[in-house]
């Protein structure tokens, strides 16, 4: 998103996809009838062509959109459906988009997920495909760093590319983080390959450092044996045989739960500032600040995900999240006293949530010069009905807002940078903060265009994890100079964004339609993977012993012999 935008029509244009929101929907045991199935087939698809920004791109222009809405209708049985049954048929259409922000809720989606236990083997994902990082499996005993060839004879990019067919998947890297539940579930692997003999068990094709090509088989007993068993005798079985051969985790970064957590690598002069979610107390807000969505729900769904009672008072229930802003000004004064002039970001498994939340960051590390900074790409929003209910909007505020007068409901919003100085912007942006009541808004008007400390250098860290609103900030910190590090991330550079949500009236199915897209790679419009500066080939983590601390410990070499 630009970063010119007015601090409240950037909030508008919210970007991320946040699990917490997507509120978990049981199954349904509600039986349509062919018409019924029929109206929220037609609904649906209404509401895909009014909201999506190109519904038609990916599936090969509208004509050829409109022949599959064709099959999908009659392809509809006569005699009815599961409103279950209906939504992985919509589910299905949807993966044609590839689309990672374009699916639907509960157990249409959760037909992916598989709830019962898995083999019990971990697998880490490098640039070309899969390897194991640890297992409790005798049969892959001694197999650490084994690469995944395939299973059963069917290669992983064999597999990556059924399950593509089955779950929107917006690069190859989405798809591997898809293989990683595929492989290890018998069910999962039923459903791609319908003849996998439950009796044969699976075989994994496997290939060592070396380069030595092995197979070994893996009974499906081993699971058949953990599901008889009451689920909570199950778990403390399996937690208690974990694990014969342990995934490698360095001593050298201990384990942290907080949203926001940094710490020092004194030898290496370098601080280190783990990111694991764009959803702080900014996010929250936002959302209630600019009436996006059902803030109060999104407060609920946080407390009750750590388990607490939420405060009765909004401001209340505000404090009690942890704050991004807070944090980051933390680690940067923390960095000035002890003169650490490198910084090592890390969005490693962080799926998003509100990019603008970051932006007061971005102000506290690079001054004026974040605000006077152009940013490549393009930003664009589709105004649909749904979009205006997200903001409790109507289309003459939503007017006023975007500063578009001629905006018609159906139309599009391009995002473009205000002929503002850095000064002026600056000065907007915090002048709208402190309107807004927001919590770090007088911090900000405090530094009065100065930064609070500019490391010399930054380093972030991805992996196909890196997601959404996180992808973002990403992308953000590179084009202000900081290198990038990792596994590439599971969303396209040019990637349809920002959660509209739906629900269809006669099956009561919900979902998330993108109203958005970014495009950061303009000069190639079919570009779906963002390549880092620095990747974690095969040969990387061969290096680091198939470390799960692999990124961050060659980033911390890199930084220590100069290389970045």
């Amino acid at each position: 998103m630009r970063m010119g935008l007015s601090a409240t029509a950037a909030a508008l244009l919210m970007v991320g996809l946040w699990a917490g929101l997507a509120g978990a929907q049981e199954k349904s045991d509600t039986r349509l009838t062919h018409a019924q199935a029929v109206k929220d087939t037609i609904v649906f698809v209404e509401l895909l062509e009014l909201s999506h920004p190109d519904p038609y791109v990916n599936m090969g222009g509208k004509v050829a959109f409109h022949r599959e809405v064709h099959r999908l209708i009659s392809n509809l049985p006569t005699e009815g459906l599961m409103a279950d049954e209906l939504g992985e048929r919509l589910g299905k259409f949807l993966t044609s988009l590839r689309d990672g922000h374009s699916f639907f809720y509960g157990a249409a989606r959760g037909k992916w997920m598989d709830p019962s236990f898995s083999l019990q083997v971990d697998l880490g994902i490098y640039r070309d495909g899969l390897f194991i990082s640890g297992t409790d499996i005798p049969q892959l005993k001694g197999m650490r760093g084994y690469k995944l060839r395939g299973v059963n004879g069917h290669p992983i990019d064999q597999i990556a590319t059924k399950y593509c067919e089955k779950v929107s998947c917006e690069n190859l890297y989405g798809a591997y983080v898809g293989c990683t539940a595929i492989v290890r579930s018998f069910k999962l692997m039923k459903d791609l390959y319908p003849d996998l003999d439950p009796q044969g068990g699976i075989i994994y094709n496997l290939q060592s450092p070396e380069g030595i090509q092995v197979d070994r088989p893996i009974p499906w007993e081993v699971l058949r044996e953990v599901n008889r068993l009451p689920r909570e005798v199950a778990l403390q079985k399996m937690n208690s045989q974990r694990w014969r051969e342990k995934p490698v985790r360095w001593a050298g970064l201990e384990r942290s739960d907080e949203m926001f957590y940094f710490r020092f690598f004194e030898k290496q002069r370098t601080a280190y500032f783990r990111v694991s979610t764009i959803m702080g107390r900014e996010a929250y807000e936002m959302a209630d600040r600019e009436k996006i969505g059902n803030s109060q729900q999104m407060l609920r769904d946080y407390y009750q995900s750590k388990n607490q009672e939420m405060p009765a008072h909004i401001e209340q229930a505000l404090k009690g999240v942890p704050s991004f802003v807070e944090k980051g000004e933390q680690l940067l004064r923390e960095m000035q006293s002890k003169g650490t002039t490198r910084l090592i970001v890390d969005l490693r498994g962080n799926r998003g949530g509100y990019t603008e939340s970051v932006f007061p960051f971005f102000y506290q590390m690079y001054r004026d010069t974040y605000y006077g900074h152009r940013f490549p790409g393009e930003y664009v929003t589709r105004v649909s009905q749904l979009f205006l209910d997200k903001n409790h909007a109507t289309l003459e505020e939503m007017r006023k807002e975007l500063n578009d007068p001629e905006l018609e409901l159906g139309g599009y919003h391009f995002d473009e940078e205000e002929s503002l100085s850095a000064v002026a912007k600056r000065n907007k942006a915090v002048a709208e903060y402190l309107d807004k009541h927001y919590s770090f808004a007088k911090s900000l008007e405090a530094l009065d265009g100065k930064p609070i400390y500019t490391p010399k250098k930054v380093v972030v860290l991805c992996d196909p994890g890196t997601f959404s609103a996180a992808f973002q900030m990403m992308a953000y910190l590179k084009d202000m100079g900081a290198i990038v590090v990792g596994v590439p991330s599971s969303q396209s550079p040019n990637a349809f964004m920002e959660k509209t949500e739906f629900k269809l009236p006669e099956s009561g199915l919900r979902g998330s339609i993108s109203n958005s897209m970014q495009i950061f790679a303009p000069q190639d419009p079919k570009a779906n993977i963002f390549r880092p500066d620095f990747e974690v080939t095969y040969s990387v983590f061969k290096k680091y012993d198939f470390d799960e601390e692999t990124a961050l410990k060659y980033a911390l070499d890199l930084l220590a012999e100069e290389n970045l």
